[in-house]
């Protein structure tokens, strides 16, 4: 009943096949998402939130900073959770691909830097894996590859971690 699961607005549901996923689960609180990103709105009205923390700023409150309105780049890591996360069939918003699914928030940006990058990533992602992350969404990525973030992806075994496929039509290998 979630108004805007219709037509085009759900093509990430149409891409995965996800609604035929829902005649086995909906998903579960139980599971706890992490979206390690820019920033994340998580008193959004259609986010369960479990926990949110800013590792850049060292406090708990992942929401973009102020001026979000200014640099629409910093609405990215809500969009993200919005997507994994979003509570299905409460009127309101989006439908998410995890359904029931609880959110952990990590703003991994400096508020004074600007949308465009993730800098404490590594941050993020160990303190969302220390908090309860099932799962650790990461939708950024680089040329670089980093020993030290595979050696804190390999110390998590029983985590699952997504991490973006690309968003510039490239070939190249990304990180």
């Amino acid at each position: 009943n979630d108004p805007l699961h219709v037509g085009n607005t759900k093509w990430y549901h149409n891409v995965v096949g996800s609604e035929a996923a829902w005649d086995i689960s909906q998903g579960s609180s139980s599971i706890k998402v992490a979206v390690v990103d820019n920033a994340v709105f998580c008193g959004h009205s259609d986010l369960t939130t479990f926990a949110q923390y800013d590792v850049a700023d060292g406090d708990n409150d992942a929401t973009p900073p102020s001026e979000v309105w200014a640099d629409f780049g910093w609405s990215h890591g809500t969009h993200c959770a919005g997507l994994a996360t979003a509570d299905i069939n409460n009127g309101i918003g989006i439908t998410s691909i995890g359904g029931n699914v609880e959110l952990i928030g990590v703003k991994a940006t400096q508020s004074s830097s600007g949308s465009g990058a993730v800098e404490e990533s590594y941050a993020g992602v160990q303190w969302a894996c220390q908090n309860g992350a099932n799962v650790v969404s990461m939708s950024y990525g680089g040329p670089n590859y980093s020993g030290s973030m595979q050696a804190l992806i390999n110390s998590y075994p029983d985590v699952v971690f997504l991490a973006a496929a690309g968003n510039d039509a490239s070939t190249s290998l990304m990180y």
